[in-house]
Formats: C-alpha cells, sequence, structure tokens
C-alpha cells in the first residue's frame, strides 16, 4: 500500500465546471446547466471574444457569423472528411446520429441543420468549406 499514491476519483461534472473556470476563465457564455461538453464552451469563449453570437450551443454553431479561428469548423469538416460511403443523400440523418453522441440533449437537431447548411452551401467541397471559412462573416 504505501508504493501508491491515494486514489482520487473525480466527477466529470467537477472536471468540467474546473476547466472552464481554470482554463476558459468563466469566458463562456454558454449556461453549465445547459451542457458541461467542455468542446461547446471552449467554443464560446472564442466566439465571444470575437463577438460572434455564444449564448447558447446553436449560436455557436451559427457558421454565417463563426469566427475563422473556432472549433466549430473543424465539426463541418469532420463530416467531408469521414463521408467514406459518399451518403450525400443521407447526409442529414448522418449527422444527427453522429451528434447524438457528442450532446446531452436537444440540441442535436439544430446543430446537425446548421452543420448541413453550411456542407451544402460549400457543395460539400473541403476548399469550399475553407474559402468560405475565411470569409469575413458579413460575407457569409
Amino acid at each position: 500500500m504505501d508504493d501508491f499514491p491515494a486514489i482520487a476519483v473525480r466527477d466529470y461534472a467537477s472536471l468540467a465546471n474546473s476547466f472552464g473556470e481554470d482554463v476558459l476563465g468563466g469566458r463562456s457564455r454558454i449556461p453549465v446547466v445547459d451542457t458541461r461538453n467542455v468542446f461547446f464552451h471552449a467554443a464560446s469563449a472564442i466566439h465571444d471574444e470575437a463577438g460572434a453570437p455564444a449564448d447558447s450551443i446553436e449560436a455557436v454553431f451559427d457558421y454565417t457569423q463563426a469566427p475563422t479561428d473556432s472549433p466549430v469548423w473543424d465539426s463541418a469538416r469532420y463530416f467531408l472528411e469521414h463521408d467514406l460511403d459518399n451518403v450525400l443523400e443521407d447526409y442529414a440523418d448522418h449527422i444527427r446520429e453522429a451528434l447524438r453522441s457528442w450532446m446531452e440533449r436537444g440540441d442535436t437537431q439544430r446543430v446537425a441543420n446548421h452543420i448541413l447548411e453550411v456542407l451544402r452551401v460549400c457543395d460539400y467541397d473541403a476548399s469550399t468549406l475553407e474559402n468560405y471559412r475565411q470569409r469575413d462573416a458579413k460575407y457569409r
């Protein structure tokens, strides 16, 4: 027993709260009761700092307002790069199914709609998505 330190067990809720305070400095505008997903809180902090909508999960996924350095762009790119079966016609269902594991509650449909919209605008093309991402939000 002397060879091993005491085991500390911490629940995800306390770790998420610590991350929000210690790493993000409380800059996330999404209420912690809405989600404890650190990805969403980090994105919210980045959006708030850039003056983009940041007070809800759906607002963070508004690609017309998302800052260029927002991690939400990685989510859209993920669906382009991992569409191995070329299921473009079934993208709405494909995206909703993938998002279910990322989210705790009913924001799945609204976020899926935003991702699907940006993919359609960019014609499901990664280089077009990157060009769209680099545009000023006023012109998206």
